[in-house]
């Protein structure tokens, strides 16, 4: 492969993670948590270690917790912290089971 191409491709993978994750924080912003269920679902899919798994880690939380689903919002808050020990959304993640409707 070209060198210039395979840069590209990155790039525009890059841009589609991004892209995702944007989508999912504006369904959570918005309280639709079935919608930002399914495309962190995809994000999930596609981008399994990709750079935005931290920030999508983040936003399942909420998102469990926004559907109602707090042991499983607690569960992914625990699992959260355990990946992320150092992460400047970790105040934010263990707040966020216990602070849902």
């Amino acid at each position: 492969m070209h060198p210039g191409r395979s840069a590209i491709l990155r790039d525009h993978a890059a841009r589609e993670e991004l892209r995702l994750l944007q989508q999912a924080r504006a369904a959570v912003a918005g309280e639709d948590f079935l919608a930002a269920k399914r495309l962190l679902a995809e994000h999930a899919r596609r981008f399994k270690t990709g750079r935005l798994t931290e920030e999508r880690e983040a936003l399942e939380v909420r998102t469990l917790a926004g559907l109602g689903r707090r042991d499983d919002a607690r569960r992914a808050a625990a699992d959260f912290e355990a990946r992320f020990p150092r992460s400047p959304l970790l105040l934010t993640v263990s707040q966020m089971p216990d602070s849902a409707p």
